[in-house]
């Protein structure tokens, strides 16, 4: 009888802890986040439209195997990386205060210029601008795709 009671508490309590973890799933850099479901919504379409941009690098299994956030001088980026060894990089803005966040977060919000690589991915390069343009590739390489409005 303990054990059917304890097995009802954990089926019950199951739905309440998992709402509660929603806003962990939020990327977080300093007191800025981006929230996980307009995150995973635009990161879906992006993979669509490189599918068909870079369709010979984006056939197959490919997946999303890291999302994090960066502020590089001051500008606040959304870098997608891929198990195809390519990086996106999304230019973000500060949106205001969210009410679902805490007092101190800030969100960020996907402006849509994203640029995309695998040669000047690690290194500088392939970065959207404020202009909505990518900036070349220190490499000299020329793999980098600009993606907008997704």
């Amino acid at each position: 009888m303990k054990n059917f009671i304890l097995l009802l508490l954990v089926i019950f309590s199951f739905p309440f802890l998992n709402s509660c973890t929603v806003k962990d799933e939020n990327l977080v850099l300093e007191n800025y986040s981006l929230k996980a479901e307009k995150q995973r919504e635009f990161q879906k379409s992006l993979l669509i439209g490189l599918r068909h941009a870079r369709s010979e690098d984006f056939h197959g299994k490919v997946d999303i195997t890291e999302s994090r956030i960066e502020n590089i001088e001051g500008i606040f980026y959304l870098r997608t990386f891929y198990n195809n060894g390519f990086v996106s990089t999304t230019l973000l803005k500060k949106g205001g205060d969210d009410d679902d966040m805490e007092e101190t977060d800030t969100s960020l919000e996907i402006i849509g210029t994203t640029c995309t690589s695998s040669s000047c991915a690690g290194s500088g390069g392939c970065m959207p601008k404020l202009n909505g343009y990518c900036t070349p590739c220190t490499l000299g390489t020329k793999d980098c795709t600009r993606s907008t409005g997704l």
